[in-house]
C-alpha cells in the first residue's frame, strides 16, 4: 500500500496521525496537538511519499503500544527476554493486537488501552510501553515496516497482567538498575545499544539523585554537557546524538523520556516544595520562613533532646550493692542476642557456605553437630544475600543439612539478589525508611540472627573511609538494638601475596578497609583456609605450602577452613574450629556442591601429613627421571640452553610426572607454568646413578651443569 492509502486506513478507523522524518522524528511542531483524522490534511502529508507515518498513543487514541526491540541489542540473554515477552503475550492475547515488524528487526505489539490504569513505559531493557504523550512509527516510504498480524478493528484491550509488569526501579533506590561502574564501562567500550540504553537510565537517575533540585530541562541540559565531555568521543556520532536528544515542550527524546521517567525521591519532592515557596515570598503571598530553616531548627532541638538521653551518671556504691545480668547469649560464645558480630575471610575461604551450615544446623538447634557451642533451642534466622540468587541458596542449604543430617524444625527468611540489592544507605545517607522496614521484618517473624552477605553491598562508598563504613555500622547496630535479634555481617580480609594463606587467623587486621568496622563490632570471627604444620616449617613451609595448594586444587587434598576468634564478647572466646568442603548431591544423581562438616583438627593434620608424604616421593621420583632425561641427552659438561629445547627433550623422552601437551615453540615461550616445573624439579642439583644434574637462569638462557659425582 501506498502511504496515503496506509494513512487512510487508519484515519477510517477513527485513529490520528502525523508525518514523520525519515529518521523516526517528527516532520512537524507540536506534532501531538496537530495529529489529525482529516483526510485533507492526510492528502497533503502523505501524497507523495516524502514522510512516514506516526501513530501517537494514550487513552484519547485508544491505543497503546508495546515496542520489542530485538533489533537494537547483539545480546543473546535480552534477545531470548524479548522474544519470550513477544511469544508469551502473542499467544495469551490470541488475535486481538495487531503486530507489525519495524525497521531494525523488532516488533510492534499494539493493543486497545487497557481498562484499568495504564500500562508501564519502560517494562524490562528494550521493551518500552509506549503511552500517553509518545507515539511509534506506523510505516514509512522504504516499506521498512511491515504488517505481520491482526486487524485495528479486531482489536482488544491490552491484558491486564501485561500491564502489570514492574517499571524499572520501583523503589526509586536504583535496586533495578545496572551498578554505577557497569554503567561506566558501557559507555566507555561503546557497548551495544541495549546495554547502553541501560547504562543512561542508570546515569540519570544517579543525576536527579545529586541535583535533586533542578528540572528536567536543566537536568538535560547539564547532563549533555557532562556526558559529551566524558564519553563522547567514545560513541559514534549517530548514536550519541540519538542518546542525547531531548526536546521538553514535546516531551521526546532518548534523554528527556529517561529524566522523566526517574522517580520521585524524598529529596526531590522537597526541593520542588521548596522551590514553589520561594516562588510565592517572592510575591508576597508567603510570609512563612524557608523550609531549609524551618528543618535547621528543628534539627538543632532534636540533636540537643538526643544527646541528654545518651549520657548515664553511675553510682559505684549502687553499682556494687546490685545483681547484674549476664551476657545474653543464643548460641555461647557464638551469638550474642541484640549485639553486632561479623565473620570475614578471602574469596574462597568458604563464608558462603559456612552461612548455610550454621543457619541449618540453628534451624534444628543442632550447632553442636558443626563442632560450634550447643544450642538449647531451634533459631530462626534471616539471609540477606546481595551477590547469592534465592534458588542458590536453597541448594546450599539442602546440601548443609543432607551432609550434616539436620531436619529443620525453624523457617528460614531469605532474600535474594535477583529481589536487587538490598541497601540501607545512599549517597552517604541512613535511609531510615529501609531500617525501619527491616526492624519491622525482623519482629514479625521473631528472628534471632540476621545476617547480611556481603556488608559492602549496603551502600557503603567507600570500605577504607571512615565516615562512609559507620553510616552502615550505625545502621546494622540500630537494628541490633531495636530488635534484640543478633546482627552478623560478612567481609573480606585482605589480599596478601606475600604471607601465608592462614597468617590472619584470628587477628583484628583480617577485616578489610577502614578500621571502623572491626572496632564496631562485639564480637569477630575469622574463617581462613588451614594450612598443616609442615606448610610452617622453618626451612621447607614455602615449599610445602605451594604442594598443599596445588594438592588441594587438584582435588589430590581435601580442602579445610578454620573458624576462629578475632573479638571476644566476654569469656575466653569461641575456641578453633575445623571443617572440610565436600561435594554433597541435592538431588538424586544431580551434579554436587560444596557443604561444610566438622572435623577435627587431630584428623585433618594426620591426613594431610600422610598426603604431603606420599606426594614428596612422587616429586623426588618425578624430579631424578627428568634429570636422567638432561644426562642421556646433554651429556657431560656445561650447555647454554632455553627452557623450550629442554621440554622438547622432556617431550621426546616422556619421563614420569611430564604432560606438557602442546611443545610449540609459541606456546612454550608463554607457558610460564612449564618453565616453572622444569625449574622446581631439576632446578637445584640432583644426583642420578652418579651424575649431578643442576638448571640455573643465565640472562635469557638456561645454564645446564652435567658432572660426575666426584
Amino acid at each position: 500500500m501506498s502511504l496515503l492509502a496506509d494513512a487512510t486506513a487508519l484515519i477510517q478507523q477513527k485513529i490520528a496521525v502525523f508525518p514523520v522524518r525519515p529518521d523516526k522524528r517528527p516532520a512537524i511542531k507540536g506534532w501531538r496537538k496537530k495529529a489529525t483524522t482529516d483526510p485533507k490534511q492526510i492528502k497533503e502529508w502523505f501524497s507523495d511519499d516524502r514522510y512516514g507515518i506516526g501513530v501517537p498513543c494514550g487513552k484519547e487514541q485508544d491505543l497503546v503500544c508495546f515496542d520489542v526491540d530485538i533489533g537494537h541489542t547483539d545480546d543473546p540473554v535480552r534477545i531470548s527476554k524479548l522474544q519470550d515477552f513477544l511469544v508469551k503475550w502473542a499467544n495469551v492475547a490470541d488475535d486481538g493486537y495487531v503486530l507489525r515488524k519495524t525497521r531494525s528487526g523488532g516488533y510492534h505489539l499494539i493493543f486497545g488501552w487497557p481498562e484499568n490504569g495504564k500500562p508501564p513505559r519502560r517494562i524490562m531493557p528494550k521493551l518500552d510501553g509506549i503511552v500517553d504523550g509518545f507515539y511509534f512509527v506506523w510505516s514509512m516510504p522504504d516499506g521498512s515496516y511491515t504488517h505481520v498480524r491482526g486487524e485495528l478493528a479486531d482489536m482488544a484491550m491490552a491484558p491486564d497482567e501485561m500491564c502489570k509488569v514492574l517499571e524499572r526501579d520501583q523503589f526509586g533506590d536504583g535496586g533495578s538498575l545496572m551498578s554505577e561502574d557497569a554503567a561506566h564501562e558501557a559507555m566507555w567500550s561503546d557497548g551495544d545499544a541495549g546495554i547502553r540504553h541501560d547504562a543512561l537510565l542508570r546515569m540519570t537517575h544517579d543525576w536527579s539523585v545529586n541535583h535533586p533540585e533542578d528540572s528536567v530541562e536543566k537536568w538535560c541540559d547539564e547532563f549533555s554537557d557532562w556526558f559529551t565531555d566524558i564519553y563522547g568521543d567514545r560513541i559514534d556520532s549517530d548514536r550519541l546524538e540519538a542518546l542525547l536528544e531531548y526536546d521538553v515542550p514535546d516531551e521526546r527524546g532518548e534523554l528527556y523520556r529517561a529524566f522523566n521517567g526517574v522517580s520521585i525521591t524524598p529529596d526531590r519532592a522537597n526541593a520542588m516544595l521548596e522551590a514553589a515557596g520561594e516562588k510565592l515570598r517572592a510575591a508576597g503571598k508567603l510570609n512563612t520562613p524557608p523550609m531549609a530553616q524551618v528543618a535547621q531548627v528543628a534539627k538543632h532541638q532534636d540533636v540537643v533532646k538526643k544527646m541528654r538521653g545518651e549520657f548515664e551518671d553511675i553510682d559505684l556504691n549502687e553499682l556494687l550493692g546490685i545483681e547484674l545480668a549476664d551476657i545474653d547469649w543464643i548460641v555461647d560464645d557464638l551469638i550474642p542476642a541484640g549485639n553486632l558480630i561479623s565473620i570475614t575471610g578471602p574469596s574462597g575461604a568458604g563464608k558462603t557456605r559456612f552461612n548455610a551450615a550454621l543457619m541449618s544446623a540453628l534451624s534444628t538447634g543442632e550447632t553442636a553437630k558443626l563442632g560450634l557451642p550447643p544450642a538449647d533451642r531451634p533459631i530462626r534466622t534471616l539471609y540477606i544475600a546481595n551477590e547469592e540468587r534465592t534458588e542458590d541458596v536453597k541448594r546450599r542449604l539442602k546440601a548443609a543439612a543432607k551432609l550434616n543430617g539436620f531436619t529443620g524444625e525453624m523457617l528460614i527468611t531469605v532474600r535474594g539478589k535477583e529481589q536487587g540489592r538490598f541497601s540501607l544507605v545512599k549517597n552517604g545517607e541512613l535511609m531510615q525508611e529501609k531500617v525501619d522496614g527491616l526492624i519491622n521484618i525482623i519482629k514479625e517473624r521473631d528472628i534471632e540472627l540476621a545476617m547480611i552477605d556481603p556488608v559492602v553491598t549496603l551502600g557503603i562508598e567507600d570500605e577504607n573511609t571512615a565516615a562512609s563504613v559507620d553510616v552502615a555500622m550505625e545502621a546494622l547496630q540500630a537494628v541490633a538494638a531495636a530488635t534484640g535479634a543478633c546482627v552478623m555481617f560478612v567481609h573480606h580480609s585482605p589480599k596478601d601475596r606475600t604471607s601465608p594463606e592462614d597468617a590472619l587467623r584470628g587477628d583484628s587486621g583480617a577485616w578489610r578497609g577502614s578500621g571502623v568496622f572491626y572496632s564496631s563490632l562485639d564480637l569477630g570471627l575469622t574463617l581462613m583456609p588451614w594450612l598443616p604444620e609442615e606448610c610452617h616449617d622453618r626451612n621447607r613451609g614455602k615449599e610445602m605450602r605451594r604442594r598443599w595448594k596445588n594438592m588441594v586444587r587438584n582435588h589430590q587434598a581435601p580442602k579445610y577452613v578454620v573458624l576462629d576468634s578475632a573479638k571476644e564478647r566476654e569469656n575466653e572466646g569461641l575456641r578453633s574450629t575445623m571443617f572440610e568442603i565436600v561435594g554433597q548431591e541435592v538431588r538424586s544423581g544431580g551434579r554436587k556442591i560444596g557443604a561444610m562438616r566438622y572435623v577435627s583438627e587431630a584428623e585433618a593434620q594426620s591426613n594431610a601429613s600422610m598426603l604431603l608424604a606420599s606426594a614428596s616421593e612422587v616429586d623426588e621420583a618425578v624430579s631424578k627421571e627428568w634429570a636422567r632425561v638432561m644426562v642421556d641427552e646433554l651429556g657431560e659438561g656445561q650447555h647454554m640452553t632455553s627452557l623450550v629445547k629442554i621440554a622438547k627433550m622432556l617431550d621426546k623422552k616422556k619421563p614420569l610426572g611430564w604432560s606438557s601437551g602442546d611443545s610449540k615453540d609459541e606456546k612454550l615461550r608463554t607457558d610460564r607454568g612449564t618453565g616453572k616445573a622444569i625449574m622446581e624439579h631439576i632446578g637445584p642439583p640432583k644426583n642420578v646413578s652418579g651424575w649431578w644434574v643442576s638448571l640455573e637462569t643465565r640472562g635469557k638462557g638456561i645454564w645446564c651443569h652435567v658432572s660426575k659425582v666426584s
